[in-house]
């Protein structure tokens, strides 16, 4: 018979691990790729937030804190006069109780008190800062003139009330003196003072939504 070459030997077979193996190795790189994509997603989305939320905040925040200096101010002003209003009743009834022969002694010091509480009052309104509002400085004047008359009569009248008292008896209605006369002249101007400061100051307060000033409040 002719010759015939002999078969080639059969190929090594591979093993199970040896054919899992690029598996293994493409499955590992292929999770590598996904971790670096997610990592570099979540940074860009940091980043655009980042660049994103300050500007806002920033201007957020500017246009809270943002001062409004003639509300400040005004607030200020009307601070002042409201402290005045308070002590006026007392100084009413105080004058009352004195023309009355009532409790002279309580009256005198009600005024002493009142006079001491606008004296205080009127080294704040000199300082006032009112160059934010309309005729600011009008406004300041006429206001440190209204309180300055209004405790220059309450120390004349609660000197009327130490006259009353150091006269001895009275009855019915007390005598008027001197200080009496210096009383209402000063009550006079500072009524005309409060009136001059209404007008100049009612129409910003009611721009700036605060309580107007009536002459006879404070």
């Amino acid at each position: 018979p002719p010759f015939q070459a002999p078969p080639a030997p059969p190929a090594p077979a591979q093993s199970a691990g040896h054919r899992q193996l690029p598996v293994i190795l493409a499955m590992i790189a292929a999770a590598a790729v996904v971790v670096v994509i997610v990592v570099l997603l979540a940074t860009h989305k940091s980043d655009d937030k980042s660049v994103t939320l300050a500007p806002s905040g920033t201007s957020a925040t500017t246009a809270t804190t943002a001062p409004n200096h003639e509300l400040a101010q005004g607030q200020t002003i009307q601070s002042i006069v409201a402290q005045s209003g308070r002590a006026r009743p007392g100084v009413g009834n105080a004058v009352n109780a004195i023309s009355s022969c009532g409790d002279l002694d309580g009256a005198v010091a009600t005024l002493q008190n009142a006079a001491q509480t606008r004296h205080s009052l009127v080294t704040q309104a000199s300082g006032l800062d009112v160059k934010d509002i309309p005729n600011g400085e009008a406004v300041r004047q006429s206001l440190v003139r209204a309180l300055d008359a209004s405790a220059t009569a309450d120390q004349d009248y609660a000197a009327w009330g130490r006259d009353v008292v150091a006269g001895g008896f009275c009855q019915g209605s007390a005598p008027q003196d001197g200080n009496y006369t210096a009383a209402t002249n000063s009550d006079q101007e500072a009524t005309s003072a409060k009136q001059q400061f209404a007008g100049l100051w009612n129409p910003t307060a009611q721009q700036l939504g605060l309580p107007p000033a009536g002459p006879n409040q404070f």
